[in-house]
């Protein structure tokens, strides 16, 4: 599943629900705290659908 996950493919598991890899676009990002501006670069995260049944 990881290795899957790892190459940008989904992973669909009966009843449960349908892992993807979803890619996030580069964006500027504030401290909370300063105020302060900080670029955030692009990133891959999983992404998690469940199934109907679930």
């Amino acid at each position: 599943m990881t290795d899957s996950l790892m190459k940008g493919e989904g992973v669909d598991l009966r009843g449960f629900g349908h892992i993807t890899v979803r890619e996030y676009a580069a964006h500027i990002g504030r401290n909370p705290k300063t105020g302060i501006a900080i670029p955030i670069g692009p990133k891959k995260m999983p992404f998690f659908k469940p199934s109907k049944i679930f």
